[in-house]
């Protein structure tokens, strides 16, 4: 194994910086860094990072919403009715 690989390795295990392997990521249990400490790489996130699952998200929960209205309406025969929106508003509500 390379020099350099075995060193990156390391310094993940270590969870140390991923530019210069020797800041740490972490201060406590919790809560990561702004940036490194010895290189001044930025830690944070870029804008739009989360976007991928709040569509994940969505898409998600109209399934579940549209099963259970499958369920409700036709398997059970309940049709529409103030029961089976009331289920539908509460799963939207609680799902995400």
């Amino acid at each position: 194994m390379p020099l350099s690989l075995r060193r990156s390795i390391r310094g993940v295990i270590r969870m140390r910086c991923l530019v210069c392997l020797e800041g740490p990521v972490f201060d406590g249990f919790f809560k990561s860094h702004r940036c490194c400490e010895r290189c001044g790489y930025f830690f944070a996130r870029e804008s739009g990072y989360f976007l991928g699952s709040a569509v994940f998200g969505y898409g998600a929960t109209a399934a579940v919403a549209i099963g259970t209205w499958f369920i409700l309406s036709i398997v059970m025969g309940l049709g529409w009715s103030w029961m089976v929106l009331a289920a539908l508003v509460s799963i939207v509500a609680v799902f995400p």
